[in-house]
């Protein structure tokens, strides 16, 4: 399954308790992704935007690793 390849760092966890959200809410942001923009080309880091499950707006951070593994860096309500 597409979860077994998406892993969240202790801060990305963190950060989504204190929004209020739950994997199950940056699972379906990642999904349901509405734009996706590059931070940083070389290390593959970019920032997706998708809703959360009760359709709020998420920002979710994230760095492709190898093997086509996806790491959330950190997660939040954009501004």
């Amino acid at each position: 399954a597409a979860e077994e390849r998406v892993s969240l760092t202790e801060h990305a966890q963190e950060e989504t308790t204190k929004e209020g959200c739950t994997r199950a809410d940056v699972f379906f942001a990642l999904e349901h992704a509405e734009e996706a923009v590059v931070q940083d080309a070389k290390r593959h880091k970019w920032k997706v935007y998708g809703p959360a499950l009760n359709r709020t707006e998420l920002a979710v951070v994230t760095l492709i690793i190898e093997n086509q593994e996806l790491r959330v860096i950190t997660v939040h309500l954009p501004p």
